[in-house]
């Protein structure tokens, strides 16, 4: 082979291993996130998967919705279930954690509860903060509109499930297709 050719390889592998690096910090959505947006907002920053009940540890977590209750049990760092553990636990080691805004199922009775019940809403959310819980806008709205989504992705989103929603702009490698053919899961479009 010629010097050129060889120079030509090296520099298209090495872009190429560039490329596939994955980042080396680790995100959990806890959420549906159903249109893989949350995923494509952060995949560049985090390796980023949907929360599962063997998870052990992440550097950051981000709560796509929180219910009242939840809100409640958190905030007085008293679980009830695995899932309010792993965030619990998660809040105890200081690691950053990030409640979506419009996911808190408690703003909805800002207007129309009765004073004493919004003061306990917000304390909950002030102790919260105060526990380093960042609140924050939906980031969804800079979502490029394009991501190829690959064979794991489609096995982790299609657990006990007959259909696939395929978000628009997006593409599935052949092996994902063939996941889907394999177990006969409906491909729908969005």
């Amino acid at each position: 082979m010629s010097m050129e050719i060889e120079a030509l390889i090296k520099a298209v592998t090495e872009e190429v291993m560039r490329r596939l690096q994955l980042p080396d910090k680790k995100m959990i959505i806890m959420g549906r996130d159903s249109e893989h947006t949350l995923r494509q907002c952060y995949q560049k920053e985090y390796q980023v998967s949907l929360y599962d009940r063997s998870e052990r540890t992440c550097d950051i977590l981000l709560l796509e919705e929180m219910e009242i209750a939840e809100l409640a049990r958190i905030s007085l760092l008293a679980p009830m279930n695995k899932k309010e553990q792993f965030i619990t636990d998660h809040l105890l080691e200081g690691r950053p954690t990030w409640i979506m805004k419009s996911g808190i199922k408690a703003n909805a009775y800002k207007r129309s509860a009765k004073y004493g019940i919004r003061q306990l809403l917000q304390e909950y959310e002030e102790k919260l903060a105060r526990f380093g819980v960042e609140f924050i806008d939906n980031p969804v709205k800079t979502v490029k509109t394009s991501k190829v989504i690959s064979e794991q992705d489609v096995i982790k989103l299609t657990k006990n499930k007959s259909e696939f929603i395929l978000p628009e702009g997006s593409f599935l490698t052949p092996l994902a297709k063939d996941y889907l053919q394999e177990n006969r899961i409906s491909i729908k479009e969005s």
